[in-house]
């Protein structure tokens, strides 16, 4: 029960961000989005230590709590931070990546130590980079262009059987 309770837990940063970004107010919820892949990575160490076994049930919520945390919230927040139907498009087919990403992840696991595609947890940090490397460059009336093509980039990159990621940790 505790390891689902913290499943559930990893996902409060990124809702946050969401909420956040409501109020037009973006750094706090990029620093949100990143915490949560760091919430991510606490987790994934704490399984291994107390040699915490998957199961099913598990397996699923965490593929939906990732889906969540670095799909929808990244999605939403460039669509807040930068709204337009450009990216109104690019963030749906992010999130259809993203959707095909963790399913393929689901049924293959990793390859060699290796995933396949970028994992979608990567999201919670190459959205707020992306975000603050624009902000800091002062290139916010572009950020629309920006974001659509860092979410076109990271579509392709999370869905490239081509493309290998080694497992950290």
């Amino acid at each position: 029960m505790l390891v689902y309770i913290a499943t559930f837990l990893r996902a409060a940063p990124a809702y946050a961000a969401v909420i956040f970004a409501l109020t037009h107010h973006y750094a706090l919820p990029a620093l949100l989005l990143a915490l949560s892949v760091v919430c991510d990575g606490i987790f994934g160490m704490l399984k291994k230590r107390f040699a915490c076994r998957d199961n099913l049930m598990q397996s699923h919520l965490e593929g939906l709590t990732d889906f969540f945390a670095f799909g929808v919230c990244p999605a939403m927040f460039c669509i807040l931070a930068a709204p337009g139907i450009i990216v109104y498009a690019a963030a749906f087919v992010f999130l259809c990546a993203g959707i095909f990403r963790i399913a393929r992840f689901n049924c293959e696991g990793l390859r060699g130590g290796y995933y396949r595609g970028l994992p979608i947890t990567y999201n919670g940090y190459i959205v707020p980079c992306v975000y603050f490397f624009a902000r800091g460059f002062h290139l916010e009336l572009y950020l629309t262009g920006i974001f659509s093509v860092m979410l076109a980039i990271v579509s392709v990159l999370m869905v490239s059987s081509a493309f290998k990621v080694k497992e950290v940790g």
